[in-house]
């Protein structure tokens, strides 16, 4: 019949092996990806934490990675809804309903989440909950892809606990490399008279006051220092908003970043006025008694080390003649003997 003389044609047959062949190559290509796609999922799976849910919340599958990280064998999960892994305040959330209703819209959720470990003890998680829909728009199943950050979580709240410590401890100001304030905290700013908003965006000279000329220039070195990544300890004076001096004992350090680059100078600083005060108080003092005093000093041998001008006067020795000598040298003979 007609149809049998139009298949056993040569443009029919030929047709339908181009088809075939194209057919085999889409096939080929499509096994090509599946078996990227599969390669690509061991990996993750790998490094990933991969837990997998039905529409409803319940856990269908859950790798090794997850299950260490959470103390549990699988028999332990499957089955299981989502919420078995959440503290009941936080499965009953307005938030958590959300963050489901979202995902039943197709939406991923992705975050840092944080569940229960088997113990009770909480887990933090970063990744996001991809959302894998059918043909007809619906919900099919949740896969998640975590990954552990407990430890860097803990660490971040130790370093937040220990910069709360140095908050209420020291004046804190940050700097960039050329000595401009980014921020600086509340004890800082006290003594000095100024609030934050005042000093940030000015140089950190600004508190330095009319300072002399060599100041200036030693200042000034110092901060090439450290823009060159030099850690500097020192006593620094800095002159409040009203003109009142304050001493402060500072320690500059230098951030660097990931290519070596000095980025910012954090300066921690405690004031010392009232010690720099009654250091000059015990200075005063001791020159006045030095004037109308014979004063010498001897080391623990009584080897002399110092005569005041009184003291050399009364013994007519010269200062030179006496410094160096032994206590021995105003003894009587018979004493020395």
């Amino acid at each position: 019949d007609s149809v049998t003389q139009i298949a056993n044609t040569p443009d029919f047959i030929k047709g339908v092996l181009n088809q075939i062949a194209s057919a085999s190559q889409s096939y080929q290509a499509l096994a090509e990806q599946v078996a990227e796609f599969n390669a690509i999922k061991v990996e993750i799976n790998k490094a990933r934490c991969v837990i997998e849910f039905d529409a409803n919340g319940t856990i269908t599958s859950i790798n090794e990675n997850a299950l260490k990280a959470l103390g549990y064998s699988s028999s332990e999960l499957l089955t299981q809804h989502h919420k078995a892994l959440l503290s009941r305040a936080e499965s009953t959330s307005t938030e958590y309903q959300a963050f489901w209703d979202n995902l039943r819209k197709g939406e991923t959720q992705s975050g840092t989440f944080k569940m229960l470990n088997k113990n009770g003890k909480p887990v933090s998680m970063q990744g996001y909950y991809a959302a894998i829909i059918d043909q007809n728009g619906a919900l099919r199943k949740v896969v998640s892809y975590l990954t552990d950050i407990s430890s860097m979580s803990n660490n971040l709240q130790n370093l937040q606990s220990e910069d709360d410590a140095l908050n209420v401890s020291f004046g804190i100001v940050h700097c960039d490399a050329n000595g401009k304030i980014l921020e600086c905290n509340t004890i800082f700013c006290e003594p000095l008279g100024y609030t934050q908003q005042e000093l940030v965006g000015q140089h950190i000279s600004k508190v330095l006051g009319k300072a002399a000329e060599e100041e200036v220039g030693e200042y000034k070195a110092m901060w090439v220092k450290l823009a060159n990544g030099e850690q500097i300890k020192r006593q620094i004076k800095r002159v409040a908003k009203n003109g009142d001096e304050f001493w402060f004992q500072g320690t500059y350090a230098p951030v660097k970043n990931s290519e070596g680059k000095v980025q910012k100078v954090v300066v921690y600083s405690v004031c010392i006025t009232a010690e720099v005060n009654r250091n000059a108080d015990y200075e005063g003092q001791l020159k006045a008694i030095s004037k109308i005093q014979g004063v010498i000093e001897f080391d623990l041998k009584g080897n002399i080390l110092a005569v005041n001008e009184n003291f050399a006067k009364v013994t007519g020795y010269d200062e030179k003649e006496i410094v160096g000598q032994h206590h021995s040298m105003f003894a009587p003979p018979e004493v020395k003997g």
